[in-house]
């Protein structure tokens, strides 16, 4: 064998091994086990498990060794202790999420949160009763659900939150001094054949509807006047071809009285004092 046809095979082989690595190394999975039964699997990028913290691609969410969701990529920024109550979440980035599970479908082409207080999910949570609320913020872009249980699906290009702000009272009560929410657009139909389905359907041609639309848009402010608080509200709601709704209100009530109702326990635990107290305070602007 003359010296150039061993060069010749030597260099193929060596082109066959690496290009055999490098398909190897770019199908690998990096799979980490949250609990007993919940995991994620992703082909590049990093996830700290102690912070929760980190980005990745091609990622998949295992529940008991099946694939329950798919996306292309998921970012999330930390703060805190995990399981505690001081665990936030300041910024979550999902794309291209696929997830299906006992007949309930959804896709969305962004998802996106932001200073979301998970320690409110804590086992901890009377230990930290004053959770900061404050620019919490939530968007989702290109939503469609689909239950195949009941045949009908919704459609939703957006729908975000504004963030929300919260300020304290003279004696510390914490309020919520603005907020709210916007969704444009969403259709609902009907897909399948079940009864659920063809009731909606027959529904909807008697109504001489092709399907529901929907848009949403209402926001919120708490603003204290002298002695008074004054509550701001307005929502729009509107349903094509059935109705139209725009309701504004401006509410006031003394500062003393609004810190005793934004209590969240004050409904639960007696809601006749509740009630009494927003109409023997509250008067309209």
């Amino acid at each position: 064998m003359t010296i150039s046809n061993r060069l010749a095979r030597s260099t193929s082989a060596a082109i066959m091994f690496f290009s055999m690595a490098f398909s190897q190394a770019a199908f690998a999975k990096t799979t980490i086990t949250i609990d007993d039964d919940l995991a994620i699997s992703f082909e590049s990028g990093q996830l700290d498990t102690r912070t929760y913290q980190g980005e990745i691609f091609q990622a998949e969410i295992l529940e008991n060794d099946r694939i329950i969701a798919i996306a292309d990529r998921i970012l999330m920024v930390t703060a805190g202790t995990y399981e505690q109550p001081d665990f936030v979440l300041e910024r979550l980035e999902i794309d291209n999420l696929e997830s299906s599970d006992d007949g309930l479908s959804l896709n969305a082409k962004s998802i996106r949160i932001g200073n979301f207080p998970l320690g409110w999910l804590s086992d901890d949570l009377e230990s930290s009763p004053n959770i900061d609320w404050n620019n919490t913020s939530y968007q989702m872009e290109f939503v469609e659900f689909i239950n195949d249980v009941d045949g009908v699906a919704a459609f939703i290009p957006k729908l975000a939150t504004m963030p929300l702000k919260f300020d304290t009272l003279p004696d510390g009560t914490s309020y919520m001094a603005s907020g709210g929410i916007e969704m444009p657009y969403m259709q609902i139909l009907p897909t399948g054949d079940s009864q659920f389905a063809n009731e909606f359907q027959a529904w909807l041609n008697e109504a001489g509807l092709p399907h529901i639309e929907l848009s949403i848009f209402a926001r919120g402010t708490n603003e204290p006047n002298g002695s008074d608080m004054v509550s701001d509200s307005l929502v729009e709601l509107r349903m094509l071809g059935l109705f139209d709704l725009l309701f504004s209100s401006e509410f006031h009530m003394s500062t003393e009285a609004f810190g005793i109702i934004s209590n969240p326990n004050i409904a639960d635990v007696d809601d006749d004092a509740y009630l009494g107290l927003l109409a023997s305070e509250g008067r309209l602007g």
